[in-house]
């Protein structure tokens, strides 16, 4: 009996590759015979040629199955038409029918059998006619003219209706009559299974001298007709590819039951037929085994979907339906397989599904997309690409393989911050190819690649993201398009940057480490009102060793003027104090005290040598080079300049100034380093209002300005004296700028503190009038000392003070105008 070749299930798990499971001897290596189901053939190989109990061990009740068995047992006396295209079940379901139809008790076995399988009943209900003749044709490709030949041939009352026609002297051509037909019947009920319709129908010649076409369908109409009057007589099934056709809009006419069998629920079922006409064993497992292979997919498809309490027994179903194969498998490689004949079709898909299975490590748990790896000596896969997949599937299966070489080039073979590369290119491969049907949904989202690649341990969406990031950044074919992976045959232009950006002879001639620096300099410098009051310099790579080889002769000390010069150090000292002081006494001769060194964060290394700032660098200077190429580097050229800049307006986030300069030995000196608070054209300001808020102490200036008057000095002596660091290890003034300290001067002087002497001889201040008010006097210093050369001419005295001339010290000659209150 049927039943007894099947188990309720094994009490224990069965132990080895996916719990024990066996294919059965075809599908084992080899050759697998054609699996495409045909009603009948003249092989007598034909589903309702093969014995009842052989036909329905390889069966498996689907929803189509079930519907056509209730719309047959229903007796309404309609048309009954399974579509769908070619491959999708319609014959088999004929083929189902034909038994059921013709054995009753053993469909009713086999239905009870799956029900104890799937753990609830299966409703089926057959018609309870007694003496009910089936017949069952494949049509395609018959040598029947007219339909009412077949009829006439294989009806159990054939004989008897021909020669009622004959005797009525029908003219070729000419349907019988009606009465015939209805008697026939009444004698002998029949139900017509008729596969391959509507290519037969399309085929017949229909002309005036041969209207086949015409009067087979008005054979059809008339049979309709019989049927909706005596529906205990006779009942039609139909199997139609194209719902387009005209032998389904004809159909249509008649009110017919439509069972379509490309219904998602419908392909769904055909993974689930596959499976178990592939494994000997599949239900011979405990259902509870197969829940815990299954229970880390499940888990991570619940979490990545956020399923709703009230649908996860259903989604268990469907999981427990397809093991070993995730769902949806079968289906994504049919989707795939560009061929027309149903026949090699299903040898595809079963020969990679074996394939997949046999190559399976033993303590495999499930089996899913991205199991349908990019080996060359992959039997399956050399099948799928040679017989099946189109020339699109090979050429991107080519780019996978490059993108993942080129991934493991460069982070190394060891792979141990992307552990799923591999697993994350095979399944973008195949869910790029374009599907048969056309549907632009080729390639993957995170959540269905998150899926793709599970199978014994869930898999975090963040490490995910993290490996894919790393995967598209160095994958000259991935793409992306609004949260879409695929892999394409065109290079990804920003891919393509990255991948030529991490190559560091693309750069011998310094130039990233050029573009590095002007990027610097414009983040944070580029204000007018910045460069008006700071000289920026950015140093180099090697600043500790050569630090002017590489630099413009204006970013040199020599050229300095009275601005602060804001010295942009590329990496973070380990000892800040003792290494500044070092390098100032080594590379600086004078004007020390003007330097301002803006230091990157603590912990950063060199910024000419941190990748994650030369390669959005490098990506802009390629992009600028290929931009006549592919206008479209222009975008990549704004989207890498502005990755740069955001980067480096948080990295210099503290500055140094001199506090204590020790002129015996430079390491000892002691400087303030201090967090500004500020980032990219907001740090020079912020330098500065630290250091005049909190370092610069109050009176400190008019302190040291009195004693250079009363000296007699010069304002050249001033400006040179505070823009060295006090000797004598005494607290260091901050320089605040030339422009500053002539504002203090120019307040001392309006106070009446202090008397300035401007040379009478100099242009432009003959005739002055040594009784201006201190407004008007402030205006002419600043007007007057606008170089070191013009600081000279001016000296400073207290009021009452008889000054001293002295002109070799740069006093001038001729007579003096005095400049106070």
């Amino acid at each position: 009996m049927l039943a007894e070749r099947y188990t309720a299930g094994l009490a224990d798990a069965v132990r080895g590759k996916c719990l024990g499971l066996r294919l059965r001897r075809e599908f084992q290596g080899g050759t697998i015979r054609n699996l495409a189901c045909e009603l009948s053939n003249t092989s007598a190989t034909g589903a309702s040629q093969l014995p009842a109990e052989t036909f329905f061990e390889a069966s498996y009740p689907t929803g189509t199955i079930l519907q056509g068995l209730e719309a047959l047992a229903a007796g309404h006396g309609r048309p009954i038409i399974l579509t769908g295209r070619a491959g999708s079940g319609k014959s088999h379901a004929l083929g189902v029918f034909h038994h059921a139809l013709s054995e009753p008790e053993t469909a009713q076995e086999w239905l009870e059998t799956w029900s104890r399988r799937l753990g609830h009943a299966l409703p089926a209900r057959f018609p309870e006619h007694a003496n009910l003749q089936v017949l069952s044709e494949n049509l395609d490709g018959s040598v029947y003219q007219v339909l009412w030949d077949y009829v006439l041939n294989w009806h159990f009352r054939g004989e008897w209706g021909r020669a009622q026609s004959e005797e009525q002297g029908r003219i070729l051509y000419e349907v019988p009559a009606r009465e015939i037909f209805e008697e026939m019947f009444r004698l002998q009920p029949a139900v017509f299974l008729f596969d391959g319709f509507e290519r037969w129908l399309a085929n017949l010649p229909d002309s005036e001298e041969q209207p086949f076409r015409t009067r087979s369908w008005q054979l059809v109409q008339l049979l309709a007709e019989i049927a909706k009057d005596y529906p205990n007589r006779i009942a039609m099934v139909f199997s139609i590819d194209d719902k387009r056709s005209d032998a389904f809009e004809k159909l249509e006419f008649l009110s017919p039951r439509i069972i379509d069998t490309e219904l998602p629920s419908a392909r769904g079922e055909r993974a689930h037929w596959l499976v178990h006409r592939m494994f000997e064993n599949r239900w011979e497992i405990a259902e509870c085994s197969i829940r815990a292979q299954l229970e880390p997919y499940v888990e991570q498809y619940v979490d990545t979907y956020d399923t709703p309490v009230g649908v996860r027994p259903t989604l268990w179903r469907a999981f427990l339906d397809a093991w070993p194969f995730v769902p949806g498998l079968v289906r994504l490689i049919e989707d795939r397989i560009d061929v027309d004949d149903p026949a090699q079709s299903a040898r595809v898909t079963v020969k990679l599904l074996a394939d997949l299975f046999e190559r399976q490590p033993r303590r495999t748990r499930v089996i899913n997309v991205s199991d349908i790896g990019l080996n060359d000596d992959d039997e399956g896969i050399a099948l799928w690409l040679g017989a099946a997949m189109n020339e699109e599937g090979a050429l991107l299966r080519e780019r996978a393989i490059e993108n993942l070489t080129q991934v493991f080039d460069a982070v190394g073979r060891t792979k141990s911050t992307i552990p799923h590369a591999a697993a994350i290119m095979s399944a973008l491969w195949v869910r790029s190819v374009t599907p048969r049907d056309g549907d632009d949904d080729s390639g993957s989202d995170l959540r269905s690649l998150l899926l793709d690649i599970t199978h014994g341990e869930k898999i975090g969406v963040v490490a995910l993201e993290t490996e894919l990031a790393t995967i598209r950044n160095l994958s000259l074919f991935v793409h992306e398009d609004n949260g879409r992976y695929r892999i394409c045959d065109t290079p990804n232009p920003r891919n393509r940057l990255l991948i030529e950006a991490h190559d560091n002879t693309n750069f011998k001639d310094g130039s990233d480490q050029r573009e590095l620096a002007n990027q610097i300099r414009h983040v944070i410098g580029a204000r007018e009102d910045v460069a008006h009051s700071f000289r920026l310099v950015v140093l180099r790579r090697h600043w500790q060793v050569a630090p002017w080889r590489e630099m413009d002769e204006e970013c040199r000390p020599p050229a300095w003027d009275g601005r602060i010069v804001l010295l942009v150090v590329p990496e973070a000292p380990h000892h800040i104090e003792s290494t500044l002081g070092r390098w100032l006494r080594d590379h600086v001769p004078n004007r020390r005290n003007t330097i301002r060194f803006l230091l990157p964060s603590e912990g950063s290394g060199n910024v000419y040598e941190d990748p994650e700032l030369l390669l959005p660098i490098r990506g802009m200077l390629l992009a600028d080079r290929w931009e006549t190429e592919d206008p479209a580097y222009l975008d990549h050229y704004a989207e890498f300049q502005a990755r740069a800049r955001e980067l480096i307006r948080k990295r210099f986030d503290r500055f140094a100034v001199v506090d204590i300069w020790d002129d015996e030995d430079a390491r000892r000196s002691r400087f303030h380093v201090v967090k500004h608070e500020s980032e990219g054209a907001g740090i020079p300001d912020a330098v500065d209002a630290y250091i005049r808020q909190n370092l610069v102490k109050p009176g400190c200036f008019d302190e040291m300005l009195l004693e250079f008057a009363h000296a007699n000095e010069t304002v050249g002596a001033v400006l040179a004296a505070l823009q060295e660091p006090r000797p004598n290890r005494k607290l260091t003034i901050p320089w605040i700028g030339h422009s500053s300290i002539i504002k203090k001067l120019e307040k001392l002087c309006a106070e009446g503190r202090i008397t300035l002497d401007i040379s009478s001889t100099r242009s432009g201040d003959r005739g002055n009038d040594p009784r201006s008010h201190q407004s008007t006097a402030s205006d002419r210093l600043a007007r007057t000392i606008t170089s070191d050369e013009e600081a000279e001419q001016v000296r400073l005295s207290l009021p009452g003070d008889s000054p001293s001339v002295d002109r070799s010290a740069g006093g001038g000659a001729g007579g003096t105008g005095k400049v106070s209150k």
